[in-house]
């Protein structure tokens, strides 16, 4: 009986960690109206199954690991605002709750996990950031050649199209009649390749939708659990 309560408890974070996951990719958004609900619900079905095992412990430390994954993930929340989201702290925090059913430690596993997933992703996309942010204009500005009139200058001529992108090579004061970027520190426009690993060192901060490879990291982590010791 035990063992049909810990796959209740799977099947519960289960729905929620598919949910989660699609509103997460879609919107961006954990909704606690999904979360909390299924963490009510997995720690129901472990409070149960750890009576009927007569082993109340063991739900005290699946509530333990979630407890303290969570409160790491509040501590970075903290520290560190726009890194990570609140949906981000619930999730960690059920995601903790069912991983630590097996052991304290696995509730940091399932934690490390995830986010050893998400890592390659977060790297491309820092790349990706920093190489769009090293795009600096380098030629030029011209703009855009419009229609032409029929209307000309007094003696008949035609006149010339105002705004035309045809290079003007010089003003009539005789200066270069282009406008180029002003550069930030006093230093002459750096390449792109420069500026991009400047961006990359800088480390732009970037959005990244964490649900899913946490909530991959929790499932991988409880599979090798539950097949080494089983449910209970």
């Amino acid at each position: 009986m035990a063992e049909v309560l810990v796959i209740f408890a799977v099947a519960i974070w289960g729905a929620a960690a598919v949910w989660v996951s699609i509103t997460d990719l879609r919107t961006g958004l954990i909704l606690r109206k999904v979360v909390w609900p299924a963490t009510f619900g997995v720690a129901l079905m472990f409070l149960a199954a750890s009576l009927i095992v007569r082993n109340p412990g063991r739900f005290g430390l699946a509530v333990l690991g979630g407890a303290a994954v969570g409160a790491a993930l509040v501590v970075t929340y903290v520290l560190r605002p726009g890194i990570i989201g609140f949906g981000d702290v619930r999730l960690v925090t059920l995601n903790g709750l069912l991983a630590g059913w097996w052991g304290l430690a696995w509730s940091w596993w399932a934690l490390f996990a995830g986010a050893f997933l998400m890592l390659p992703v977060a790297l491309a996309k820092s790349i990706m950031t920093a190489w769009r942010a090293s795009a600096q204009p380098g030629l030029p500005v011209t703009q855009e050649k419009p229609t032409a009139t029929k209307s000309g200058s007094e003696d008949g001529s035609a006149g010339t199209p105002k705004g035309s992108s045809e290079t003007l090579c010089e003003a009539e004061d005789g200066g270069n009649d282009f406008d180029y970027p002003e550069p930030d520190d006093g230093q002459q426009p750096q390449g792109r390749l420069g500026a991009f690993f400047k961006a990359l060192v800088k480390g732009e901060r970037t959005t990244l939708r964490a649900g899913p490879w946490l909530c991959a990291g929790t499932a991988a982590v409880v599979i090798i659990r539950w097949v080494q010791a089983g449910a209970v």
